[in-house]
């Protein structure tokens, strides 16, 4: 009984993680970096319309750059013809200056594999971002069914589930939060979280399952034993709990070089350190 009720208090210190630690910096962000490209005519740049490369649709209105600025810094034309149309072209041309840097991390977080939707992503992070417990999670689909003007209705055709869009969210901040090593190129997704069916990597004491994708189903790895998590509206949280629990036990709270303690990542508070 002692450690169901032990379970629940942490599940519940992970929802209100996702919150401070994702959802609230993500908004943001989001939104400082869209006010910036309103106020100086490039809107089509903005998180909720911009298109990523040349390939894509174009549904950008061409305007020639003037010149933005965060903090002292500026992004100004190389010359008086140059048009940026994509995030690819903004990143090109002034990929050294902080506010494109912003905006191809902020795509890791918005592209979600299978979905072309990120004014719909936007809005469900908003949605989402406004209460610490997060009380309008649906894991197997969207608190919002209905149009308002607020947010889009959840279409479950061409929209993730909230379980899809907040598990990419976690493994895209570790992914962004753990270094570069040789080899995969997502240093916590394709080591990490296993499609089932594929064999564990020995070497590693936790990993992740994913039994199914469009209402998250996670399962964890631990030294070669798998262990079900019950399917439902709190799998997630569970999993994780579950998951950091594990690395603070078996890896001294540590991920690889990843300290999950540390403050930038706040997730061995969330078990009660």
């Amino acid at each position: 009984m002692r450690k169901n009720r032990a379970i629940v208090v942490y599940t519940l210190l992970v929802r209100k993680w996702f919150v401070r630690h994702l959802l609230h910096p993500l908004c943001k962000q989001i939104d400082e970096l869209d006010s910036l490209f309103d106020q100086h005519g490039l809107g089509h740049l903005s998180c909720r319309r911009a298109v990523l490369d040349t390939a894509a649709p174009e549904r950008a209105k061409l305007t020639r750059l003037g010149g933005i600025g965060i903090a002292g810094t500026s992004l100004r034309a190389q010359n008086a013809s140059a048009i940026l149309q994509t995030l690819i072209d903004l990143s090109l041309k002034h990929g050294e200056l902080p506010e494109p840097k912003e905006c191809m991390v902020l795509e890791k977080y918005l592209s979600i594999p299978g979905y072309l939707c990120r004014d719909y992503v936007i809005q469900r992070l908003h949605t989402l971002a406004q209460k610490d417990t997060l009380p309008d999670y649906i894991f197997d689909g969207s608190s919002n069914t209905s149009a308002s003007a607020q947010e889009q209705p959840w279409n479950p055709a061409i929209h993730p589930t909230d379980g899809q869009l907040m598990f990419h969210l976690f493994c895209t901040f570790m992914d962004h939060t753990m270094p570069a090593t040789q080899g995969p190129s997502l240093p916590f997704t394709d080591r990490y979280v296993l499609q089932l069916g594929h064999k564990p990597n020995p070497l590693l004491l936790v990993q992740i399952v994913q039994v199914t994708r469009k209402c998250p189903h996670l399962g964890l790895v631990v030294k070669d034993s798998y262990y079900d998590v019950s399917a439902g509206q709190t799998n997630l949280f569970i999993m994780l709990t579950i998951f950091v629990l594990e690395v603070r036990r078996e890896c001294a709270g540590y991920l690889s070089l990843t300290n999950l303690g540390g403050k930038h990542v706040g997730l061995l508070a969330a078990v009660g350190e």
